[in-house]
C-alpha cells in the first residue's frame, strides 16, 4: 500500500510524526533496567548508553545493528563516569542519581561479553552548565576540560574491557523548534524546504559542542550528524515526506530511520570505531 502524501495526511496524523522518540520503549527511560523491552537480542552486540539523544538513535540501529543491541537511557544524563550537571532543576540528589546510573551501566557492560560495541550520544550542555562531581563538589561553568577528561576516561574504562567505544554527535540544530515548524508547514501545505535553515544559523551553543566533539574525535572516535543532514551551505528539516526533527534538537522516529537507512549510520558507526 502506498504511503500517502503529507496533504493528505490528518492534522492528528502530522502531529504524530513528532511524538517523543523513546528508542525501543518508553520503559528504557529514566532508570538501569534490564527490561527485555529494552533489548532487540539476548546477547546484543551493540549498547545504546546516554540520555534522550542516544534514545533517538535507536530507530536508526535497531534494524542495522547485526546481533541486535540493547539500550541504557537517562534523560539529560551524559554518559561518562562521575560527572553530571547540576542546576535548581536538577539538583545535587539527581545528580547522585546520574553518576550512580552510569556506574550500573558500566558495572553490567563488564559481564557482557557479546557487547562488542558501545554507542554513547548526548547533547553535551554539561560544556557550559556547572558539572557535578563524584565526590560532591561542583565546578562552576564552564568546565569542558572536566567533561572531555570524564569523556576520555569513560572510553578507556571500555576499551579496557575489550570493546569499541564511539561517540555520535547531536544534529546541529538553531534553537527553534525545529519540529513544530514542520507541524505547521505539513498543515499549510508549504515547501518540504520551508523550515530548512543555513549553516550559518546553526545556534551558538550547538556549534560549541559539534566542535567540542571534533576537538574530543582526536582521542575518541566521534560520529557527526552534520554532514549527514548539512551541505557547506544548508541543514535540511524534511527529506521528502519525512520529518527529520520533532523538537528543538531531537530526531524523530521516522527521521532516525531515514539517517539509518539512507546514510548507513551503522556503518559510519563501524567505520569510527576501527580507527
Amino acid at each position: 500500500m502506498p504511503v500517502p502524501e503529507t496533504d493528505a495526511l490528518t492534522p492528528a496524523e502530522i502531529e504524530a510524526k513528532v511524538a517523543t522518540n523513546f528508542g525501543l520503549s518508553e520503559v528504557c527511560e529514566g532508570r538501569f533496567t534490564l527490561d527485555p523491552a529494552c533489548r532487540t537480542s539476548d546477547t546484543p552486540a551493540v549498547l545504546i548508553w546516554g540520555d534522550s539523544f542516544a534514545m533517538h538513535l535507536v530507530p536508526a540501529l535497531m534494524h542495522e545493528v547485526d546481533g541486535g543491541l540493547i539500550q541504557m537511557t537517562k534523560s539529560v544524563c551524559i554518559p561518562a563516569i562521575g560527572v553530571s550537571v547540576v542546576t535548581s532543576e536538577y539538583p545535587a540528589t539527581w545528580a547522585e542519581r546520574c553518576v550512580a546510573f552510569n556506574d550500573q551501566v558500566l558495572d553490567w557492560l563488564a559481564t557482557q561479553p557479546s557487547i562488542q560495541t558501545v554507542v554513547v550520544s548526548s547533547p553535551l550542555g554539561l560544556i557550559f552548565n556547572d558539572v557535578y562531581l563524584r565526590d560532591g563538589t561542583v565546578a562552576q561553568a564552564p568546565r569542558p576540560d572536566l567533561v572531555a577528561d570524564a569523556m576520555r576516561n569513560t572510553a578507556e574504562r571500555v576499551r579496557a574491557m575489550g570493546k569499541q567505544f564511539v561517540v555520535v554527535s547531536p544534529p546541529p540544530v538553531t534553537g527553534e523548534d525545529i519540529g513544530q515548524c514542520l507541524v505547521q508547514a505539513a498543515l499549510r501545505d508549504q515547501s518540504p524546504g520551508a523550515c530548512d535553515f543555513p549553516v550559518t544559523e546553526i545556534h551558538r551553543l550547538s556549534r560549541m559542542v559539534l566542535d567540542f566533539l571534533e576537538d574530543l574525535s582526536a582521542e575518541v572516535p566521534v560520529v557527526s550528524l552534520e554532514p549527514l543532514i548539512c551541505n557547506d551551505t544548508v541543514c535540511d528539516t524534511r527529506i521528502g515526506e519525512t520529518f527529520l526533527f520533532r523538537d528543538t534538537g531531537h530526531l524523530s522516529v521516522e527521521g532516525a530511520r531515514l539517517l539509518g537507512r539512507h546514510h548507513n549510520l551503522y556503518g559510519l558507526i563501524r567505520h569510527a570505531a576501527r580507527q
